[in-house]
């Protein structure tokens, strides 16, 4: 196994407290304290409903496009919404911050996908509660 230094980036849509958010903080957490480079991109982080690794500086979290495209259109949409919110973060991650990436978990929504594949990076996508227990098993 190497032990070289990683790169990992998460994608996530919206960074507050839930199930799916404390598996992305544990998982970044993990891979933090094992030496990697971990960022977390998403398009809505509120520091006053989130866990404290979001807010307390042990996370790099990386805010994009919060109110450029809003969470629905007059109370519905929230799909096409959150998916075209992803979009606009994934060329955020790609076209502004031109950090490269060896891993970039992407967690919930799958649109983004092929776009984060023209990285080079190492895509992952975490369909699943069992999916993270396995990578991090």
């Amino acid at each position: 196994m190497s032990s070289r230094i990683l790169k990992v980036a998460f994608v996530h849509p919206d960074l507050g407290i839930g199930g799916a958010e404390r598996l992305v903080v544990d998982a970044a957490v993990g891979l933090k304290v094992k030496g990697h480079n971990v960022v977390i991109y998403t398009s809505h982080h509120d520091r006053d409903h989130c866990f404290e690794e979001t807010k307390d500086g042990s996370l790099e979290i990386r805010v994009r496009g919060n109110n450029i495209i809003p969470r629905t259109f007059f109370g519905s949409f929230y799909i096409i919404c959150a998916i075209l919110r992803q979009l606009q973060l994934t060329a955020s991650l790609i076209l502004r911050d031109k950090d490269q990436f060896d891993v970039i978990f992407v967690d919930q929504l799958s649109a983004s996908i092929p776009f984060l594949r023209l990285t080079g990076a190492k895509v992952i996508y975490i369909l699943s509660y069992n999916t993270w227990i396995t990578l991090l098993s």
